[in-house]
């Protein structure tokens, strides 16, 4: 598993940015096939992360107190 780790990290990142109006890359796939293809290897993705609607949701983990950012990204903007 390290030597399948090392190896997927050291690709050249993909670029997964959907073409405008299209699917992104995991589309159609189940978890297993996802992880199979993308697991440790580098991707890249192009767009704007729209920090104006960030929503911040507090958690507890371990008995300690913390918050999970969620921002919308988007890899198209429409008119």
């Amino acid at each position: 598993m390290i030597i399948n780790r090392a190896a997927r990290l050291a690709l050249d990142p993909e670029n997964i940015t959907p073409k405008n109006g299209g699917g992104m890359a995991w589309s159609g796939k189940n978890a297993d096939e996802f992880a199979e293809e993308y697991n440790f290897k580098p991707v890249t993705l192009s767009g704007y992360a729209d920090h104006d609607k960030e929503i911040h949701v507090n958690k507890y983990k371990n008995g300690e107190k913390g918050v999970e950012v969620i921002t919308p990204f988007y890899t198209h903007l429409n008119k």
